[in-house]
C-alpha cells in the first residue's frame, strides 16, 4: 500500500537527519529502539483563532479556496508530484503564530485532490494532500514554504501537522507520521521539527517515536 509505504519511509528519513539508525520496520530497529528507552516527548500543539477560519480549519470566506489552490500549483511537489487539474475536494486553513517573524500571523494550509488514479471501483480511494506554511498581508496570502505532500487513505497510517512551541520558547511545526510496520505488526512513529531559519522553512529536529514493541509472537514460548 503506497500510503503506508510513504509514511514507513519518513520514519526511516527523519531518523537519518536525527541520527543514524537501521531501516524502519525491522526487527533489529525495535530492539535497538527499546534498548533506547522512552521516545522523545512529543510537543504540544498549540491552537490559534483569526478571522479567516474556523478551529477545524473551515474557511469563513470559502472564496479564498481559489487563491489557495492557485499558490499550492505554484510550489514544486517531488514527493508526489503536481495537484491534479481538479478543483480541490477539501481546503483547511489552521491559524498559528508569526513563524517567519514578519510581524503577521501564519496558518498551516491544507488541500486534498482526488487522486486522478483511482477508478470506480476503489473501496477506500486515497487522496494527494499537500500541506504548506502561508503568511497573510493586505488580504492577500503568499507561501512560506513546503510541509509535507502524501498520499493519504490508508486507515493504518496516522499524519499530524501542528503548530507546538519547543523547549526554548519559539514556535515550530511539527509534522508526525505513524504505521504500522507490516514485518512485525508494530506502529513505526517519525517526527519532524521544522522552523524559521536564515529567511527560509528547515528541520530544527527530527527522529523517531515509536513506542517500544516486540515482534508478534517472540514472547511467547
Amino acid at each position: 500500500m503506497r500510503g503506508v509505504g510513504l509514511a514507513i519511509a519518513f520514519a526511516v528519513t527523519v531518523g537519518a537527519v536525527a541520527a543514524p539508525t537501521r531501516a524502519a520496520g525491522s526487527s533489529p530497529a525495535h530492539a535497538e529502539h527499546a534498548a533506547r528507552g522512552k521516545p522523545p516527548r512529543k510537543l504540544v500543539p498549540v491552537h490559534f483563532s483569526c478571522a479567516d477560519a474556523l478551529e477545524d480549519g473551515t474557511l469563513i470566506d470559502s472564496s479564498q479556496a481559489a487563491s489557495l489552490t492557485k499558490l499550492t500549483r505554484q510550489l514544486t511537489w517531488p514527493e508526489i508530484g503536481p495537484p491534479p487539474e481538479l478543483p480541490p475536494r477539501d481546503v483547511r486553513v489552521f491559524c498559528g503564530p508569526d513563524i517567519d517573524g514578519d510581524g503577521e500571523r501564519d496558518a498551516i494550509v491544507r488541500l486534498a485532490f482526488d487522486n486522478p488514479e483511482n477508478t470506480a471501483s476503489t473501496i477506500d480511494a486515497d487522496q494527494l494532500t499537500y500541506t504548506w506554511l502561508a503568511s497573510k498581508h493586505g488580504g492577500s496570502w503568499r507561501a512560506l514554504g513546503k510541509l509535507t505532500a502524501d498520499v493519504t487513505g490508508d486507515r493504518d497510517v496516522q499524519q499530524n501537522v501542528a503548530f507546538v512551541r519547543r523547549a526554548q520558547g519559539q514556535f515550530a511545526i511539527e509534522i508526525e507520521r505513524s504505521s504500522y510496520a507490516s514485518e512485525t505488526g508494530c506502529r513505526i512513529t517519525g517526527y519532524e521539527v521544522m522552523a524559521w531559519r536564515a529567511g527560509a522553512l528547515a528541520t530544527v529536529e527530527a527522529g523517531d517515536r515509536s513506542p517500544a514493541c516486540a515482534p508478534c509472537g517472540c514472547d511467547q514460548k
